[in-house]
């Protein structure tokens, strides 16, 4: 590789990135590895954090959740000498959901869902911090349905109507709805639900998002079932 060949310097990020989205986990950790070792070998510390914190989200995607806490815990080490605030926040959620994903293997464990809490928490409040409310907005909506699965349905409702009063994000709402959705239909609050129910999937209509639509429609289809 030729060290100042800018052509290459993210291409195999773009490439990890792209083989990610078609579920090609294998592939985009091949790219994601050579990104990262280029970047080592060009001294280029923001891109190295930033690849070490994407090796963690891949490894969670193919469910290695210790792996993925274990690269953005790296990661993290870089970002905070860099006091990059958003890098930190990235590294805090991916903690954060990997934590949420150990606690529902391990039993619903509730010290592994408290680390999760923790960490989302963090991630809300560095991404608010730096004004990125998209990604503040996942993360509250990921804390409510780490509550939800605790069973607290009131810190996982008052959550999840956090996620979704911020503004904008209209195509990124579908799972949101259908986490409320669920809350009502768990605290039988039957006519709350439906109306939530029924706007998750006019929502996951218009924008496409099938696998959200499915699960609104089956919860709709539970909630035919409570009332009967």
């Amino acid at each position: 590789l030729l060290e100042n060949d800018s052509v290459l310097e993210d291409s195999f990020f773009r490439q990890s990135r792209i083989h990610t989205i078609f579920s090609e986990f294998p592939e985009a950790m091949k790219m994601a590895l050579k990104s990262l070792e280029y970047n080592k070998l060009n001294n280029n510390l923001s891109k190295v954090q930033r690849d070490m914190s994407y090796i963690g989200y891949i490894n969670d995607r193919m469910y290695e959740f210790k792996a993925s806490i274990d690269w953005n815990r790296k990661s993290l080490v870089i970002a905070k000498q860099l006091k990059d605030t958003m890098a930190m926040a990235y590294c805090f959620g991916r903690i954060g959901i990997a934590y949420d994903e150990l606690a529902e293997k391990d039993d619903f464990n509730p010290k592994l869902f408290d680390s999760a809490l923790y960490y989302n928490n963090k991630a809300a409040k560095y991404a608010e911090l730096t004004g990125n409310l998209g990604y503040a907005r996942t993360t509250y909506s990921n804390i409510g349905n780490s509550f939800s699965k605790l069973k607290n349905y009131k810190k996982a409702e008052e959550y999840t109507l956090k996620s979704l009063a911020i503004p904008g994000f209209e195509e990124s709402k579908g799972v949101t709805l259908v986490n409320l959705g669920k809350i009502y239909l768990e605290t039988g609050r039957y006519n709350e639900a439906k109306k939530i129910l029924d706007s998750a999937m006019q929502n996951t209509i218009k924008y496409g998002t099938r696998k959200y639509q499915l699960e609104a429609f089956y919860r709709l289809h539970e909630l035919d079932v409570k009332k009967n």
